[in-house]
């Protein structure tokens, strides 16, 4: 073999060393990127709902156990700070509803109380 022949031959293996370990570089960069998301997303899923009242609508959404809501009242109610986050409070002229939220399974829950006022407790 020539000397000639050698260089080509070392530059080709040398070109499809470098190829090979670009590819596998690249897909590992590929799982990595195509997996990584995927399994936080799965991780932190999030679930939202909404329960309608007299007062007004309640939103709501889970990621795991961690609940988030906040109130849409209707013509003649106000929603009034919580110090829970977990709960929102509609009131109008002596009445209030109360809505209190939690996450179960990932998944919102909501359990409606009224008091005062016609038809309250």
């Amino acid at each position: 073999m020539t000397v000639a022949g050698m260089r080509t031959r070392t530059a080709l293996l040398t070109a499809w060393t470098g190829a090979a370990v670009g590819a596998a570089a690249l897909g590992f960069l590929a799982l990595a990127v195509l997996e990584g998301p995927a399994h936080r997303a799965s991780a932190g899923r999030s679930h939202a709902a909404e329960q309608s009242t007299v007062a007004g609508s309640v939103v709501a959404s889970c990621v795991g156990d961690e609940v988030s809501a906040g109130g849409d009242p209707r013509p003649g109610w106000a929603v009034a700070s919580s110090a829970e986050p977990g709960e929102v409070v509609f009131l109008a002229d002596g009445r209030e509803v109360r809505v209190d939220v939690g996450c179960g399974g990932g998944r919102p829950w909501f359990v409606v109380v009224e008091l005062g006022g016609p038809g309250g407790g």
